[in-house]
């Protein structure tokens, strides 16, 4: 093994991210594309270090290491190539969440690699687990979800309702049972006036939302007054709606409609032209730059 290794610690600590993913591993086993190491905790938990893609030696790589440990944190010596460090962008954490032991070592792990992070990413999961994630992320100001309701699998976005301190928010509900799909997007939108902490929210994306009513929207546009951005994608709206939202946000500079419905299919680039005509203050438009 070599004189370089690291203990499981000083892996861990070695890199201190700002950008922070969370990936259910019934899902996927590798959550984006490039250039990365692959970290393995025993066998149930798996972190990836995503290298500087501006980096010209990253660029020239090819060849991923993985680096494996026990349970215990020891080096496995059969496992463990010679140690090459690369500029790292990002950390992804790829696990079963729902284990009790996995839940412990995550908590461990953001104990020693958290306290830096300012934007997560949370893909195919929800629950009270995400509630204790966040208690170890002081720094958070950007969340992304997306999530992909499956079978029986149903969201539960009750950390929705603790958020503090939150400046960016990018929701994605994918909801495939006609009986609940309704009953949770209400939830996810209510939970903005049941929570009085959204009052940093300056940036608020909603993706494929579709019971989305003239009532529900007025209540959340008045629990977040400082709303800078909002953003539709895949979403069903009426254009009444579109022009409330332009008229009871006061700080809105951007309103993206990228690929949104009403009763008689996508809102027109007509409909977006004259909003731009009437309110040329605000950026508006049909693409996320």
């Amino acid at each position: 093994m070599s004189s370089n290794t690291l203990t499981l610690s000083e892996h861990i600590l070695s890199y201190q991210p700002k950008h922070l993913s969370f990936c259910d591993s019934s899902y996927t086993e590798c959550p984006q594309e490039g250039s990365y190491d692959i970290v393995n905790w025993g066998k149930d938990f798996t972190f990836y270090d995503y290298h500087d893609q501006t980096n010209l030696e990253v660029r020239k790589r090819f060849a991923l290491n993985e680096y494996s440990y026990d349970e215990d944190g020891n080096p496995n010596k059969n496992k463990f190539p010679e140690m090459k460090p690369f500029p790292v962008s990002s950390r992804a954490i790829v696990a079963d969440f729902s284990k009790s032991n996995v839940q412990q070592k995550t908590i461990e792990f953001l104990k020693m690699c958290g306290k830096d992070v300012t934007c997560i990413k949370i893909t195919y999961f929800s629950g009270d687990f995400v509630i204790e994630i966040l208690k170890h992320l002081p720094n958070l100001e950007e969340i992304n979800i997306d999530y992909f309701e499956e079978n029986d699998n149903k969201a539960d976005f009750k950390f929705l309702r603790t958020l503090r301190g939150i400046k960016n928010l990018d929701i994605f509900y994918g909801g495939v049972n006609k009986y609940t799909v309704k009953e949770t997007e209400s939830y996810i939108l209510d939970s903005f006036s049941k929570n009085d902490n959204y009052e940093k929210l300056e940036d608020l994306s909603l993706r494929n939302f579709n019971h989305i009513s003239q009532e529900t929207i007025e209540t959340l546009l008045d629990s977040l007054p400082n709303l800078k951005k909002f953003g539709f994608q895949q979403v069903t709206v009426s254009e009444e709606i579109i022009k409330m939202i332009i008229q009871k946000l006061k700080k809105l500079e951007v309103l993206i409609m990228s690929c949104c419905y009403i009763s008689k299919g996508y809102i027109s680039k007509d409909f977006i032209e004259k909003m731009k005509i009437e309110y040329p203050h605000i950026k508006i438009g049909d693409r996320y730059d």
